[in-house]
């Protein structure tokens, strides 16, 4: 997301924009686990340290299209993410309605 650092027990580097792929277990200990670690120094723009993002699943081996921050399976289903953002159809950060929260569920704060 931002910054630098390394990425798998290889210490690959990684820079601002960079994707690192993990497939299987390469931790060289008990267990599973990933291993990252942020560079000693990092970019002005990233003095509060290396922001990562680290999702997680199994392969869903499907063509995949993207443009910008959509990422979609087609160029069609590109072309109608964008036209949904640009009515305004995706909501709002932060959202002003939740719709799925009820009366059971806990305060956020």
């Amino acid at each position: 997301m931002s910054g630098r650092g390394t990425a798998g027990v290889e210490e690959v580097g990684l820079d601002e924009g960079q994707l690192a792929v993990f497939a299987g277990s390469h931790h060289k200990g008990d267990g599973d686990g990933l291993v990252v670690r942020a560079a000693d120094s990092q970019p002005l723009a990233s003095a509060n340290g290396w922001e990562i993002l680290i999702l997680g699943g199994l392969p869903i081996r499907e063509p995949v299209a993207r443009y910008g921050p959509f990422v979609m399976n087609t160029r069609e289903e590109i072309v109608q993410a964008f036209e949904d953002f640009q009515a305004g159809r995706m909501g709002t950060v932060p959202a002003e309605k939740v719709p799925h929260r009820s009366a059971a569920d806990e305060p956020l704060a």
